[in-house]
């Protein structure tokens, strides 16, 4: 299957695109071009090939989990601006209806 340069501009006015007749020859050739390949693809045989849901294979590269000793809370306020009952104070984000 190929598209002529009137369906190209067909497609063009659907899209809402003003595209110049330079343009609409180059995209005739590109869009043609595609179809090609696309065409080869339905050539191959998938026969037997179980569909698979990412091109690439997916793993989650995660760190073991180990206990360790956290932060003494005095050390850390330390480098607080303004602190209240142990906890860092800091400007209300919401507003109040």
């Amino acid at each position: 299957m190929s598209l002529t340069k009137e369906q190209v501009k067909e497609l063009s006015s659907m899209a809402r695109l003003a595209l110049t007749e330079e343009e609409i020859n180059c995209f005739t050739v590109q869009i043609n071009e595609i179809l090609g390949y696309l065409k080869k693809l339905n050539e191959l045989s998938i026969e037997g090939e179980e569909p698979a849901p990412y091109g690439v294979p997916l793993n989650n590269i995660m760190r073991e989990d180990k206990v360790q000793s956290s932060f003494n809370r005095d050390s850390v306020l330390v480098n607080a601006p303004q602190q209240e009952s142990f906890c860092f104070k800091v400007l209300k984000v919401l507003e109040e209806d």
